[in-house]
């Protein structure tokens, strides 16, 4: 095959003309679910679609707002539930959805808030990977800004923790995979980190500040230790909390300019712009050449999926502000480093034939393909799984063990 690549998957995505789509693209954590946002006049729309043999099709209706154009897009992990926000200064600017199998619609009940859906700023939204977590931000530089968390306890939403009402925070927010770290940053220069201990926002380390922190950049991994963030200071620094000195360092220094970026799962991946790179022991090097986006022109939005080995691109000038959306697989393979974190929990034998152990307890897995595809999950506490069902190849493994840490490490299944 010659040097590994970023290959095309399915078609284009091209809007009509001033439709702008691709302002906004999220991917699901596999990467086989698409969302795709609007903003300008044609359509203040968002678009769903599910990858089906390598073809991108709509999932569900086109869900139009009379709102203006869409800032900010989120899925959870499965892909079934929608949180997205408008650039309009209303304060009910932000929606839930959820797929019911066959169509979106309006996902929970919200009479047991205090306070409106509502959000300002560019970046101001998440949700965690089950879906029943979101957070929200109403950014604030010379007075303090907010972050709203909330949860969904039987279709009910209600708040999670206290309002986050602080300098340096709500312009934007990311949350980790399971909900519990949130990573927060305001237009006066810096960012905050938080998790929640006891039902309380506490602050993790020290303020993240430097001179223009740019949000269009920032990233949380999965467990909340690893950040991705662009400022002049740091040009697009990978940063990891410490917790000998219970603060952040940072480890990695990116070239500048830099302007976009997101985080894999396991925080070891990760993209800016056209270009994706991988920690191989302590260095980053790139996955193959650029993904292709012609010459779009304009801002580029991505999103990665959890592997880290499928990448979205959107470019919402392109063709007469059409846009243009397009989905890229890496047909290389992803070293071993890049889907091991050090603290990892130890899976034998490896390479396996029939079953495989776990140096702990695990409660919760799923077995990724290295194109991204979802083989097998599991929601039991395990010692050990049988993968004789598996054929032989390369798989990755992401799951949580019983004590809730989590790990991504690399399986390799061979007969003999």
């Amino acid at each position: 095959m010659g040097l590994s690549q970023w290959e095309q998957i399915g078609q284009d995505i091209v809007g009509e003309v001033n439709s702008g789509i691709g302002g906004s693209v999220k991917l699901n954590a596999q990467g086989n679910v698409l969302a795709v946002g609007s903003f300008y006049e044609t359509c203040k729309c968002v678009y769903i679609y599910e990858n089906i043999n390598d073809n991108w099709v709509q999932k569900g209706q086109t869900i139009y707002t009379a709102e203006d154009g869409i800032s900010e897009i989120s899925l959870n992990g499965a892909g079934d539930v929608l949180v997205f926000d408008t650039f309009s200064t209303d304060s009910n600017n932000l929606f839930i959805y959820n797929f019911n199998g066959s169509e979106w619609v309006t996902y929970g009940d919200f009479s047991n808030l205090s306070f409106e859906l509502g959000t300002s700023g560019y970046y101001p939204i998440d949700v965690n990977n089950s879906g029943d977590i979101i957070a929200f931000g109403l950014g604030g530089s010379e007075n303090p800004g907010k972050v709203y968390v909330i949860k969904n306890n039987n279709g009910v939403w209600e708040q999670l923790g206290q309002t986050i009402n602080d300098y340096g925070v709500g312009s934007f927010v990311r949350l980790s995979a399971d909900g519990q770290t949130l990573f927060t940053t305001a237009w006066n220069n810096s960012a905050k980190v938080y998790k929640l201990i006891n039902g309380f926002w506490e602050q993790v380390g020290s303020e993240i500040s430097g001179s223009g922190i740019e949000i269009t950049a920032a990233d949380i991994s999965a467990d909340g230790s690893t950040l991705l963030i662009k400022s002049t200071t740091f040009n697009k620094a990978i940063l990891r909390y410490n917790e000998n000195i219970d603060d952040w360092e940072e480890t990695f220094d990116l070239f500048s300019p830099a302007p976009y970026g997101n985080l894999n799962y396991s925080g070891n991946i990760f993209n800016t712009g056209t270009k994706v790179y991988q920690n191989n022991n302590g260095e980053y090097i790139q996955l193959g050449e650029g993904i292709d986006m012609e010459e779009t022109g304009g801002f580029m939005e991505t999103s990665i999926n959890d592997t880290g080995n499928i990448v979205a691109a959107g470019a919402e000038l392109y063709n007469e502000n059409r846009g243009l959306v397009r989905v890229f697989r890496y047909n290389g393979d992803l070293s071993i480093d890049a889907v091991n974190e050090p603290s990892t929990i130890t899976i034998y034998p490896n390479p396996s034939k029939n079953i495989i152990n776990f140096s702990e307890t695990v409660k919760e897995l799923t077995i990724y393909d290295l194109t991204g595809n979802r083989v097998s999950s599991h929601k039991d506490l395990l010692d050990q799984l049988n993968i004789s069902y598996l054929v032989d190849g390369n798989y990755i493994i992401i799951g949580i063990t019983k004590a809730g840490k989590r790990f991504t490490s690399k399986l390799i299944k061979k007969q003999d």
